[in-house]
């Protein structure tokens, strides 16, 4: 019996091993939300899935449904985030970024608000130069969880808000629109984080 093939794409959040060479893979996907793949021969030498399985690659997956855990079929990187390798300092930004979507998620249903926001904002880190520890890339960092706080339904449609959740691209101009109101939106932020045991 032919088993049904599943198109999307996704982000992979982080691979546990098992057996030798085997992993289950936890991914951010399009389509699908959060899910849990196998991916079988990963770290073998000879894997064609190898190449594309870095943490916090974005890849264009093929995917078929299994009982316990999805099973990746192939996986090819998009090359989104490439921009990782020339600035490792961003990969903590990233990483605080996955963990929240991680913990909030609700497991497996489709958020493509919440996937539109990561694409964006992770293509933008790969076009612009800045220092994750200046005034920009913490407005960055606070706009980017605004906005997923708020396509993951735990923030309320306040006035504050709407500037920044609104727009569709991520901005310069809207990152540093941040800064006047930063105070009451980080308040906003951990009040949320509070609220909802993160």
């Amino acid at each position: 019996m032919a088993h049904r093939h599943y198109h999307t794409v996704g982000f992979i959040l982080k691979h546990n091993l098992y057996r030798d060479q085997d992993a289950v893979l936890t991914l951010f996907c399009r389509d699908f939300g959060l899910i849990r793949a196998s991916a079988r021969s990963l770290k073998a030498s000879n894997s064609k899935l190898r190449l594309h399985s870095n943490r916090f690659n974005q890849v264009a997956l093929s995917l078929v449904a299994g009982r316990e855990f999805w099973r990746v079929v192939s996986m090819e990187s998009t090359g989104l985030m490439d921009f990782l390798s020339q600035a490792p300092k961003t990969m903590t930004l990233v990483n605080r970024i996955f963990s929240l979507v991680e913990r909030l998620s609700g497991g497996e249903e489709a958020m493509p608000e919440v996937y539109a926001d990561l694409d964006q904002a992770f293509t933008f880190l790969g076009e612009v130069k800045f220092r994750t520890d200046s005034k920009f890339g913490r407005y960055l960092e606070s706009l980017v969880v605004l906005r997923l706080l708020h396509h993951m339904g735990y923030l309320p449609a306040l006035d504050l808000v709407q500037p920044f959740v609104k727009p569709t691209s991520i901005t310069s101009e809207l990152v540093w629109s941040l800064g006047p109101v930063e105070c009451p939106i980080i308040q906003l932020i951990n009040q949320t984080f509070t609220a909802v045991s993160v």
